[in-house]
């Protein structure tokens, strides 16, 4: 296996001069427009109104895969500590059997037409339950409307992992309209200035624990593995699915501390495939002190076992603040990197011959 740093500096020396030519569909753009979507995403959903039936339900589960799916796990995570009632992510066909007329089930579909997403809501509908669709159209808003039941409307243009925003807003006026959180609109403000911040520098310096950029030219040639603590698993979730799709990179993640209890044994062999990784640890003021103290003690193996790192903090505000100013770190790294290999951010060929592969199976079968 090559020496990393051979590769780093090939791929270098391989980097386009113009990065913008690859990158037709303007991701970076999308990438940085997370504030103003949280800004503007807040100020619609803040407006919406549940029927009084849907307020104070015994349980939620957000049904929806990829980004869509995200925002749900960001949002759940953020508030599990003040929600009085269970709320599941449900990445899958079936809905748990406990859902039930008092469930309130959020179907979260960018396009519409997510097949697991349908058939969740479907099963939702033959159980009597509270059902609401956040999508900008297809199949679930054709559906959701000749049912009658409400609708969050996104906007219908980009990625679906590019309009992360928009659902972390719609979901948060749903849940703020049951009266199952607190209003967020304070945090969200607190979250846009500090990430306005960070976009405006994210090119400059190079320093990875605080410029996009010079993270991004860290990881060339290396294996990401992103660490986080268990209530900002969802933020390394994130970054790892980012790194997948805009980057093309295989990475991984793992929360703390149940890291602390497995992960840290498998520095020991290959020494070639550890030579490759590169850790990124994902902290902030609003994390637990006992999580703190286990994080410097796991950069300490880090460091007496050669692994290269970077500890990233979030710049305070809370754990909504810190939470989003994180994930708009890790979609800037993950463009950047993207450019410094050459690669399109925004297509996802892997994806898209899957989705055809499928429709032709189903074709043939029928």
């Amino acid at each position: 296996m090559s020496d990393p740093d051979e590769i780093a500096a090939t791929r270098r020396a391989q980097r386009p001069v113009h990065p913008l030519t690859i990158d037709p569909q303007n991701m970076l753009g999308a990438v940085r427009e997370l504030p103003t979507q949280l800004s503007t995403g807040w100020e619609r959903a803040r407006r919406f109104r549940l029927p009084d039936a849907y307020r104070h339900p015994k349980g939620v589960a957000i049904v929806g895969m990829g980004g869509s799916a995200i925002a749900a796990d960001l949002i759940g995570a953020i508030a599990s500590r003040r929600l009085t009632v269970p709320l599941v992510v449900v990445r899958d066909y079936a809905l748990p059997a406990w859902v039930g007329p008092e469930t309130l089930v959020i179907g979260s579909s960018f396009s519409g037409n997510t097949e697991e997403t349908l058939a969740a809501w479907d099963a939702a509908r033959a159980r009597g339950a509270l059902r609401l669709a956040i999508t900008s159209g297809g199949a679930l808003l054709e559906r959701a409307r000749a049912e009658g039941t409400p609708i969050v409307p996104l906007p219908g243009r980009g990625q679906p992992r590019a309009a992360l925003g928009h659902s972390v807003t719609r979901i948060l006026g749903v849940l703020w309209a049951a009266g199952l959180v607190d209003d967020p609109g304070p945090s969200l403000a607190t979250a846009t200035t500090l990430m306005r911040a960070l976009v405006a520098s994210a090119g400059e310096g190079t320093d990875p624990a605080v410029s996009p950029s010079a993270l991004a030219e860290r990881l060339v040639g290396r294996i990401p593995l992103i660490w986080a603590s268990d209530d900002m698993a969802p933020v390394a979730g994130r970054w790892r699915a980012q790194l997948n799709e805009n980057a093309k990179v295989f990475a991984a993640s793992a929360s703390i501390p149940e890291a602390s209890h497995n992960a840290i044994e498998g520095f020991g062999a290959p020494a070639e495939a550890l030579a490759l990784l590169y850790v990124i640890v994902l902290t902030g003021d609003a994390v637990d002190e006992r999580i703190e103290r286990r994080i410097a003690a796991m950069v300490g193996l880090l460091d007496r076992a050669g692994i290269a790192r970077t500890v990233l903090r979030a710049p305070g505000g809370g754990r909504l603040a810190e939470s989003l100013w994180l994930v708009q770190y890790g979609d800037l790294v993950s463009v950047y990197l993207a450019y410094r290999y050459g690669i399109d951010p925004s297509a996802i060929p892997a994806i898209e011959r899957l989705k055809a592969d499928l429709a032709g199976r189903a074709d043939a079968t029928m």
